[in-house]
């Protein structure tokens, strides 16, 4: 029709923290905060790159200052968790007691499958960058599993406050659920829970199938225990509900 009817957003954050934009062969922009740029462009603003040229001398000169990134004092926040300890969100992980968001928070992966914490990013919107630079961490996400043998490195920032979320298993419905948790979002922030529940039995399944060790989900109300049994049998593999109400869950194993 010839009219914009909703506003534009990202979708995700950004893969790259800078861009450098080639306009001419010795004429260059340099977006340092990509998120920003995006922002504005989306709400129909032109964007301010930092411009530079190369002179006849062979120098590189400025000729525009562009927009700042964000600059942090390099000391890791912490996050406040859920209030609500018997949920099974705050019962798959650990975290330091946290009291602020920062705008953009970079988040350190342990064992945690990249493309399962980016597509929770992506679908929960959240301002989160994936670093693999320990020291300029604000959290750190890691698969229980890898956490008994964490390096010198990583545990030298946990104990400087650096907080830990500690999942059991990697899938995506425990990551999501920590990272929902960070940033204090409800829980209908997702798909609804059946298509949760079974998209974790269908992950878990996998996996015992590539690594043939159990693995447990997230407890579950009967019913959505009933259909993530039917869904693990489809795949040949064993499963029984452990533990008790309001915390019994499936386990899935090899027969």
């Amino acid at each position: 029709r010839g009219t914009q009817k909703t506003v534009l957003e990202r979708k995700a954050p950004p893969t790259f923290d800078v861009i450098i934009e080639i306009l001419e062969v010795d004429k260059l922009a340099i977006h340092h905060d990509v998120m920003s740029t995006v922002d504005r462009m989306l709400r129909g603003a032109s964007p301010r790159p930092e411009i530079r040229v190369r002179t006849s001398q062979g120098e590189v000169e400025v000729v525009q200052k562009g927009e700042s990134a964000p600059v942090t004092n390099g000391e890791p926040r912490v996050f406040e968790t859920s209030s609500h300890p018997h949920t099974p969100a705050a019962q798959e992980y650990q975290l330091s007691a946290p009291r602020e968001i920062p705008p953009a928070t970079r988040i350190y992966s342990y064992g945690v499958s990249r493309n399962r914490l980016e597509r929770a990013i992506r679908e929960l919107r959240l301002p989160v960058y994936i670093t693999k630079d320990l020291n300029e961490a604000n959290a750190v996400i890691a698969l229980k599993a890898h956490t008994r043998g964490a390096s010198a490195r990583l545990q030298d920032a946990i104990n400087r406050g650096l907080p830990m979320y500690v999942v059991r298993s990697n899938t995506y419905a425990q990551v999501a659920s920590a990272l929902r948790d960070m940033f204090h979002l409800p829980a209908d922030s997702t798909p609804d829970e059946e298509e949760l529940a079974l998209q974790e039995a269908r992950e878990s399944a996998e996996r015992v199938h590539e690594f043939g060790e159990p693995v447990e989900l997230n407890p579950q109300n009967s019913y959505l225990r009933r259909l993530q049994h039917e869904l693990i049998q489809t795949f040949g593999l064993s499963s029984d509900s452990i533990g008790a109400e309001p915390n019994r869950r499936v386990r899935v194993s090899k027969r």
